[in-house]
């Protein structure tokens, strides 16, 4: 069937049984509920501002890519029902590609850390992987994959460009300035309030708001040291993994429980990761010796 876009036909052409599996498998690993895992481990494991800015770039693009669904209603293509390729059919608009947009806000914020041109092709190549997936699945036409890697990769470049500036004046604001800033992704739910949209704003209230109430009450974790990775970062995946998987799925489906349900359990879900999650390793982290020294570095 013929879709009316030259890409989307081309990359449709090219289906067999085992590059669909392999684009299944991408697909997947570039799901929201994988970024929602990999954002805490950053966060806790590596660098909290790394995790931070992911946060803040993937919460700004993911939001955006959910009002812009609905103000455009762009339709998906006509494979995108219950086929072969999708187990249920697809009911969110098309336009732009939401795993587009999250997969190119991560990837380009991450290389905008160490910035070079390996990085950014690195970034590309992944993105431009995903958006392939997409396409190959029949999910989006080649307009929504591109305008999510945009949005994306726009949203990294912002938060990478302002962090240096950010950081200094955000220190200056009092604590209950710093610790309401993540309400600022609040007001959108105006515009668009739908689960979706009310879980991505209201886990990144929690989390910014947790950050810097972290920064004040000496709740930092050291981070930044993957070789020592059995000696701390695994305990606190170990604890921390299965809190999140129980707020965000384990309670019931957020795309059908009530909006003041998700509201609650995504601000707390935000908050576990700058804040509870980071208050309860280092307790942990205070009985297992072979921390002792990782404690004594300073996070970053």
């Amino acid at each position: 069937m013929a879709t009316g876009d030259p890409v989307l036909d081309f990359v449709l052409s090219l289906r067999t049984p085992a590059a669909t599996m392999a684009m299944r498998a991408v697909s997947a690993a570039s799901s929201p509920e994988a970024y929602l895992a990999l954002i805490p481990v950053v966060y806790w494991v590596l660098s909290r501002r790394a995790g931070l800015l992911l946060l803040g770039a993937g919460a700004v693009a993911s939001l955006s890519a959910v009002i812009l669904k609905d103000i455009v209603a762009a339709p998906r293509p006509p494979d995108a029902g219950p086929s072969a390729w999708l187990a249920r059919a697809e009911t969110t608009h098309a336009f732009p590609s939401g795993h587009a947009t999250s997969t190119a806000a991560t990837c380009f914020t991450l290389a905008g850390l160490h910035p070079s041109l390996r990085a950014a092709a690195a970034a590309g190549l992944l993105t431009g992987l995903v958006g392939l997936s997409r396409l190959y699945l029949g999910l989006h036409y080649f307009p929504d994959v591109l305008a999510g890697a945009a949005l994306g990769a726009g949203a990294a470049l912002a938060f990478v460009l302002a962090a240096p500036r950010a950081g200094p004046w955000l220190a200056r604001l009092p604590l209950p300035a710093r610790a309401s800033l993540g309400l600022f992704f609040v007001p959108a739910l105006v515009l668009n309030s739908s689960p979706p949209a009310v879980l991505i704003a209201w886990a990144a209230a929690g989390a910014l708001g947790g950050h810097a109430l972290a920064d004040a009450w000496g709740w930092q974790l050291p981070t930044g040291r993957p070789a020592r990775l059995p000696a701390y970062g695994l305990l606190r995946i170990l604890l921390g993994l299965p809190v999140l998987v129980a707020l965000g799925v384990g309670l019931g489906d957020p795309m059908t429980a009530p909006p003041a349900e998700v509201a609650a359990r995504f601000l707390l879900l935000g908050a576990f990761v700058t804040l509870l999650g980071p208050r309860l390793f280092m307790v942990a982290e205070k009985t297992a010796p072979w921390t002792e020294g990782f404690r004594q570095r300073p996070s970053h």
